[in-house]
């Protein structure tokens, strides 16, 4: 692999885009990740992502659609077939980036700032008139 892939350590924080910009797939084995943010910063660059179907990654990538999910037990040969598969079809790589890009455009911090109010207001309304609890 050392021909195809280049590990470079650490990076400066607002370097991170341009790195994922550059990269073909963004390809991850961890089954630990909650809400990882590097699978949005990989979408919405464009760049496609490959992960291991963990509640994490299941939780923010539908399956061909924003990215491709590999079942954990398939391990490093599911992320190659995975890779193979991206890189050997190309409208199916076309519709992964778009897909990633709409979902990481909606993770913009107005976006989601947007979405949090409009829950608040909700709440807001369907408590209204109710008596308050005393404490």
């Amino acid at each position: 692999m050392a021909d195809r892939a280049i590990f470079t350590g650490a990076v400066p924080h607002e370097s991170v885009g341009d790195y994922h910009a550059a990269m073909d797939l963004f390809l991850t084995a961890s089954g630990s990740e909650t809400q990882p943010l590097a699978y949005t910063e990989a979408m919405y660059v464009g760049t496609p992502v490959i992960a291991l179907a963990t509640p994490g990654a299941r939780d923010m990538i539908r399956h061909e659609i924003s990215g491709l999910l590999v079942e954990p037990e398939e391990g490093a040969e599911g992320l190659a077939a995975g890779s193979r598969l991206l890189l050997g079809e190309p409208e199916l790589h076309r519709r992964i980036i778009r897909g990633g890009r709409e979902f990481a455009e909606g993770c913009d911090y107005v976006a989601v700032a947007r979405r949090l109010v409009e829950v608040y207001d909700k709440a807001a309304e369907l408590f209204a008139g109710r008596p308050r609890r005393k404490s």
